[in-house]
């Protein structure tokens, strides 16, 4: 693949958005503040860029072979998701193998194919944040397409209309273990998050096209992260008045994936980096824990539900058990990039391209 320069300020920006969703999954445990699903918001943040990143890296896709470009992404995920779901297999929740329905789920889970089944005790399962990889997955098959096409709005028409479909015809309902879940459905279906891959890939192609939004780079930085802010608190809000006056799950799909548009617009604005918060952002530092986000992302919710078990809360403190927990999500992740995800992603590339 022909080498494009490296936009460091989005790496920077993986790891904030992966501190947000663990900021999300330690504060209610650990920490014992009240949940709040506008951490989940990371993820979104997430997809866009996927859809961004690849596009900028891909921008001559039709020279490179689909197969390199899936051995790639399979190296990409695959060996972090096995390991995690090893450490929680053997450390957290061995029992299950024993269980046939959850032996089936586990299945399900290595092939990252569990969140396109919106069933509860299926999307979740395991390490419950690869059900995000497996929408991603989703979106690799579709983004030769997508990267290719001279009709892309069309696609975005279809993928929007689709997603619809799916958010008006579900009520929202509790689900028993093992039951169709109408949140999962919403929430985390690959079919209805796509959209937000489709907009960063959208809005990669216009960055690759040479477009440029012009004004003043530090006002546009700041304009960028305010909207960001703007719709993170006003989130739940929004999603009351859209509850109220629209459609209930409509208000659930916009508390998760309303932002996709100002997401895309932060992202753009950052891949100028032309002001000083892009500057800062490409310190060396934060390149290297955006680096490591992917492994972040993956291994924390483990650990934490270890210390939540094992009640470190009660047994040093909320405080200091939140520094050890972050102390070792973030050592642990530094050990996972380095001595699993890269080193496996290189060798499985170099064997596809050896063979």
């Amino acid at each position: 693949m022909h080498k494009v320069p490296h936009l460091y300020p989005l790496t920077s920006l993986r790891f904030f958005a992966a501190a947000v969703i663990v900021a999300g999954h330690i504060l209610p445990t650990i920490v014992g503040t009240p949940g709040d699903s506008r951490y989940g918001l990371g993820v979104s943040f997430f997809f866009v860029l996927s859809g961004f990143i690849l596009t900028y890296q891909y921008r001559d896709f039709s020279r490179h072979s689909v197969k390199a470009f899936y051995v790639a992404r399979f190296a990409r995920l695959w060996p972090i998701h096995l390991v995690t779901f090893l450490l929680v297999a053997i450390i957290l929740q061995p029992q299950l193998l024993l269980s046939p329905m959850h032996a089936m789920t586990a299945m399900l889970n290595l092939l990252l194919l569990h969140a396109w089944l919106p069933i509860s005790g299926l999307v979740f399962s395991w390490n419950a944040p690869s059900w995000s990889i497996s929408d991603e997955l989703w979106f690799y098959l579709l983004f030769p397409f997508l990267a290719r096409t001279k009709r892309l709005w069309a696609w975005l028409v279809v993928l929007i209309a689709i997603a619809a479909f799916i958010i008006f015809s579900f009520p929202i309902a509790k689900a028993t273990l093992f039951e169709f879940s109408y949140v999962h459905a919403i929430m985390q279906h690959p079919a209805v998050r796509v959209v937000e891959f489709a907009v960063g890939v959208f809005a990669g192609r216009l960055f690759n096209a040479g477009l440029r939004i012009k004004g003043p780079a530090m006002a546009l930085e700041a304009t960028a992260i305010a909207l960001m802010l703007l719709y993170g608190l006003t989130t739940i809000t929004v999603q009351g008045f859209i509850t109220s006056n629209v459609h209930q799950s409509l208000g659930v799909w916009y508390n998760q994936s309303g932002g996709l548009l100002v997401f895309a617009f932060a992202i753009f604005i950052f891949a100028q980096s032309d002001g000083p918060v892009s500057r800062l952002l490409a310190w060396r530092g934060l390149v290297l824990l955006g680096e490591i986000s992917f492994s972040t992302y993956m291994v924390h919710q483990i650990i934490i539900r270890y210390a939540f078990t094992h009640r470190w809360s009660d047994a040093m403190g909320a405080v200091p058990a939140t520094i050890v927990v972050l102390t070792l999500v973030y050592l642990s992740s530094w050990v996972l990039w380095r001595t699993i995800e890269m080193p496996c992603r290189r060798w499985i590339i170099a064997k596809a391209q050896a063979s």
